[in-house]
């Protein structure tokens, strides 16, 4: 009788990680987004504006947003942009919120205009993304 043999085989497999795969490039966060809930979020943005020109992570990609003539701390909103962003900066710039609301960037369209030559005098490379106007929808225009 022939000895039988018994043989063991350990085999390693790879452990493959599912990937999350990455927020489309057009889906970006607007908002004041509490810490707590940015880190959730941020995942599935690949860029966000907070309505201003700081970010406040730098997890995704901050688009600054040149509100109107003046906003927040920034009584020159647009030297602040120089000043933040520099005159070279040749990124994305949402540009003016809401200029025919009165709580808002409030402009006619006069002054928006020239908003838009100064601003482009001031940072000639930027890609502006706007103005974003405000219909109050009504009984009327509804």
């Amino acid at each position: 009788m022939h000895p039988i043999f018994i043989m063991r085989y350990t085999t390693f497999l790879p452990l493959v990680a599912k990937s999350t795969p990455p927020p489309p490039p057009k889906r970006g966060l607007a908002g004041l987004v509490e810490l707590g809930i940015w880190e959730t979020v941020a995942t599935r943005a690949s860029w966000y504006h907070n309505w201003n020109l700081v970010p406040y992570s730098t997890r995704v990609p901050h688009v600054p947003f040149l509100w109107g003539k003046s906003w927040g701390p920034y009584a020159d909103n647009l030297q602040a942009a120089v000043n933040i962003l520099g005159r070279d900066y040749a990124g994305p710039l949402l540009w003016l919120n809401e200029p025919n609301d009165a709580v808002q960037a409030n402009m006619n369209h006069e002054e928006a205009a020239q908003f838009y030559i100064d601003t482009r005098a001031a940072l000639p490379h930027a890609q502006l993304i706007g103005p974003s106007v405000v219909q109050r929808l009504t009984a009327d225009n509804f």
